[in-house]
């Protein structure tokens, strides 16, 4: 069982905390979907955009590329290349990503009070919303095998997303609009 817990393979199906059928799972997995009151959404301290670090129109490839960043918001931004860096926005807090495409490994794990619009999750982004707390997923295509997992307290709206192991182990995930 820890082995399972840790992402290490075991021979037993895994079963997932929460999710739906999806056509690209034949495993009916029990969704803990509620509908929230959306309070969670104004948790994080979002700044007017005059106080915050805007980045846009840049390219970025490289590992880690903006780790940590806070209180910024990310335009018109592409995250893919030759480097093939992983992990571009780990660990932010308070930032919103705006009309931007991500192609590289883990880009946004362990964030807080993020706000993704407008964007695309590519397939070799392979698993892009992890461990995050506080966000918000607005017309948004997500086309990775393992979009969201352990993450608390988002709402994803008007998003299409083609991901069959989608919302593992998450708590409070609101899905408006869309498809999945």
């Amino acid at each position: 069982a820890a082995k399972e817990r840790s992402g290490g393979e075991t021979g037993a199906k895994r079963t997932p905390a929460i999710g739906f059928r999806s056509e690209a799972s034949e495993s009916n997995r029990n969704i803990r979907m509620r509908r929230a009151d959306s309070s969670f959404l104004t948790a994080a301290p979002f700044l007017p955009e005059g106080k915050m670090t805007v980045i846009e129109n840049q390219s970025f490839e490289q590992e880690r590329a903006l780790y940590n960043l806070t209180d910024a918001t990310v335009r018109h931004c592409r995250f893919e290349g030759e480097a093939d860096g992983e992990s571009v926005l780990k660990e932010a807090r308070n930032i919103t990503v705006e009309d931007s495409s991500f192609s590289l490994r883990y880009p946004l794990w362990h964030n807080r009070g993020l706000v993704l619009r407008d964007s695309r999750l590519c397939e070799p982004s392979r698993a892009p919303l992890w461990y995050c707390e506080d966000g918000v997923v607005e017309r948004t295509a997500i086309e990775s095998v393992k979009a969201l997992r352990e993450c608390r307290r988002f709402r994803i709206q008007s998003s299409d997303i083609h991901s069959p192991e989608f919302g593992w182990k998450c708590d409070g995930i609101e899905l408006c609009g869309g498809s999945l």
